[in-house]
């Protein structure tokens, strides 16, 4: 029968637990001695066997490998057990096989096949216990450390991600969410709200997404960029702003081009960004007085944002997005020279919306002092004698110094 000493004693100390300095320690050996050994370089002195074979609660015999192995029980089956001792809340053997799966099933076929899972236990009391999380952690890491990848490797994240106390979890969705739509922050915490059961983190997360991606749809800047011609650019705004004010159910007024009627809505800052590069080219193009009807439109939504009281709620007409609101929060950022910035913050934070009110008013009142913005100037030139952008420009730079909130606040921007 083959010697599986080696093979004995690391299995042993990792069913314990032990690293190699710390079993070296117990033996009084270095820890070199023991990856010797491990690797069925050297063998231990015999006088050590009884030692180690006591340590780890075997016969030397077994500890030499010379019984007669049990047969290994299929992965399924011990899957199955702990589905079922999970389902018990037997927290002891809950552990054990979560552990004999880590020390002894990780290269096993159906584990790379994705079939690790405690899904099938719900959310019972047992996966919330801290010994099972932590066995269920010391699980994934082991197998990433693998460096294997497939539906495994995903399954094993977003259990964890699914299982870990609200205290560590920024730390586990730091160390394995990704970019990749698979394992993205807001995929892993979808996936997480649903089996929790937490159904207004749930619906508030899926707001944010529609929202993002509405928001993507109303990107502008592809359309000014290379040659596209003024009318061109004119007729990408109207669109994306026909889009909004059917989002939003409005009929909008020759009046109020951007804003549709006048009001405000949680695309406020998709409203003011499409507006400002329709202003400039409309004004390129020769159409000065739909220019300066778009302009006062955007002046007067400025000065709404402004003036509206911190913790206002706004939303959106549409029933997609009927129960997404948005609070407003003024702020001045020191760091950027006093830029005076509105934001609006979801009521948990998770998402942030920021309007540069002095950029925008540096953009259109004085592009000369922005570096590489100039080209701006000559395209505002036919409605720089007019008195309605003077006075613009004046309720614009108004819009700085009144209802702003000087305080400071730490906000990401998605």
């Amino acid at each position: 029968m083959k010697l599986n000493l080696g093979a004995n004693i690391r299995n042993n100390r990792r069913r314990l637990e032990l690293t190699q300095e710390q079993l070296a320690d117990r033996l009084g050996v270095s820890f070199q001695s023991i990856s010797r050994w491990e690797t069925g370089t050297t063998y231990p002195d015999m006088e050590l066997l009884p030692e180690m074979a006591k340590l780890f609660s075997v016969t030397v015999d077994e500890l030499l490998g010379y019984s007669e192995p049990e047969e290994k029980i299929p992965y399924r089956e011990i899957e199955d057990a702990l589905g079922d001792a999970l389902k018990e809340n037997n927290i002891e053997e809950s552990v054990r096989l979560i552990r004999l799966i880590r020390l002894e099933y990780l290269d096993d076929v159906y584990c790379h096949a994705g079939c690790i899972s405690l899904s099938r236990a719900n959310l019972s009391d047992a996966c919330k216990h801290p010994e099972i999380i932590a066995e269920v952690r010391r699980l994934t890491e082991d197998y990433l450390r693998l460096g294997k990848g497939g539906h495994a490797r995903s399954s094993l994240i977003e259990q964890l991600v699914n299982m870990i106390d609200d205290g560590h979890l920024e730390e586990v969705l730091g160390l394995y969410s990704t970019e990749h739509a698979d394992l993205s922050r807001d995929r892993l915490l979808l996936g997480r709200y649903r089996y929790r059961g937490e159904k207004e983190k749930l619906a508030e997360l899926e707001w944010i997404r529609q929202y993002e991606h509405m928001n993507e749809s109303f990107e502008f800047r592809r359309a000014v960029k290379g040659d596209n011609g003024n009318e061109y650019v004119c007729q990408v705004a109207e669109n994306r702003l026909e889009l909004l004010h059917a989002m939003n159910r409005t009929i909008p007024g020759k009046a109020h081009p951007l804003t549709g009627d006048g009001s405000i809505d949680i695309w406020a800052a998709a409203r003011l960004r499409i507006g400002y590069y329709y202003i400039i080219h409309l004004s390129a193009a020769g159409r000065t007085e739909e220019a300066l009807i778009a302009l006062e439109d955007f002046t007067e939504l400025m000065e709404k944002l402004v003036m509206l009281p911190n913790g206002t709620e706004i939303s959106c007409r549409s029933p997609m997005f009927q129960d997404f609101v948005l609070k407003k929060k003024n702020s001045s950022d020191k760091t950027a020279g006093n830029v005076i910035l509105v934001h609006f913050e979801t009521p948990s934070e998770q998402l942030c919306r920021v309007i540069y009110v002095s950029a925008y008013r540096a953009w259109i009142g004085n592009p000369r002092i922005i570096p590489g913005n100039e080209f701006t100037l000559s395209w505002l030139t036919p409605l720089r004698e007019e008195p309605r952008y003077l006075d613009a420009c004046r309720r614009l730079e108004e819009c700085l110094r009144t209802g702003v909130q000087p305080d400071d606040i730490n906000c990401i921007i998605r």
